[in-house]
């Protein structure tokens, strides 16, 4: 089954330590046509014609730019399916759909098991982005704000180093983050209260591989509105404690699972992923999932229900 690849890396992911000519080589090995593509190249973005599968190396922004392009592609272009290598310090992502196998394992797997992964859409007031992981208020915002104004220093350090300071750093805004006010609408349930963290969630994971929600699935079309009330600090204080001293512990938190949420808040500002956006404080900010699924080559899932290849 020889297939035409196109292979979009991340020259910087993982501290180039991976050389793309050697997943290159993986890939014609594997019986099909590769060319790579860098996604810092102006145009990366156009895909050629002859085009049969994307496959793509990164970490989980890399991830969600060529989810992005399949999500967004014109109407006269492929439903291309998506072969992900995991290449970042989370992969949450890729761990989502179960693509945390060795590299020639996954590209072994290409056209064979598949999965479903829905996308969810942000609309606020003039706002209209997609989300892959998770949209919320609380303490992520402000963890990401902290981390702007205070970066990390990029130091090549081991991966359970780099997850342990990010852990590290959610914990400090936890202790001294005050929660704020909330109201919810979601499928025709209504609440409202004071958290600490409000997160729409579309894989079980977030920031430095936090198991949020375990039993959210990006391909059932749902999301999983994960929250933490202004009573539950201590709650998350120890969770991240004992992850930050190695552990992988459990959470047991109120989850809401359902195709739309709605949040309904004064705080300033509010995230989808990484990345900050201002809440005018009228408007909800509507979470919903969409209804085209990207079709993801994954290993380590059950086949894709359509029977998409």
């Amino acid at each position: 089954m020889n297939k035409n690849v196109l292979l979009l890396y991340n020259p910087g992911a993982g501290h180039g330590k991976h050389d793309e000519q050697d997943l290159k080589k993986e890939i014609e090995a594997a019986g099909h046509n590769c060319e790579i593509r860098s996604v810092k190249e102006k145009g990366w973005e156009k895909i050629p014609k002859k085009t049969d599968w994307l496959a793509v190396a990164g970490g989980d922004g890399t991830v969600r730019k060529a989810m992005r392009l399949i999500q967004e592609r014109k109407e006269d272009e492929p439903d291309w399916p998506l072969g992900i290598i995991p290449l970042g310090t989370a992969n949450n992502v890729a761990r989502s759909v179960g693509c945390d196998a060795p590299i020639s394992t996954l590209i072994e797997s290409w056209g064979m098991k598949s999965t479903r992964f829905n996308t969810g859409r942000v609309k606020h007031a003039e706002i209209q982005s997609l989300m892959f992981e998770a949209a919320g208020f609380g303490v992520f915002a402000e963890h990401i704000l902290d981390m702007k104004r205070n970066p990390p220093k990029s130091e090549d350090k081991p991966l359970a180093e780099k997850l342990r300071d990010g852990c590290i750093a959610l914990l400090k805004v936890v202790k001294k983050f005050e929660p704020s006010h909330y109201r919810i609408e979601s499928d025709g349930f209504r609440k409202e209260g004071d958290y600490l963290l409000l997160l729409a969630m579309n894989t079980p994971m977030i920031g430095p591989n936090l198991l949020f929600a375990p039993q959210a699935d990006a391909g059932d079309s749902l999301l999983d509105l994960v929250s933490f009330g202004a009573d539950e600090r201590g709650k998350l204080v120890e969770f991240l404690e004992r992850k930050i001293e190695g552990e992988e512990p459990a959470l047991a938190t109120e989850t809401i699972r359902a195709k739309k949420i709605v949040i309904f808040s004064s705080d300033k500002r509010y995230h989808i992923e990484d990345k900050l956006l201002e809440n005018d404080g009228v408007s909800g900010v509507e979470i919903r999932v969409n209804a085209d699924p990207i079709n993801v080559f994954a290993p380590g899932k059950e086949g894709d229900p359509s029977g998409k290849v």
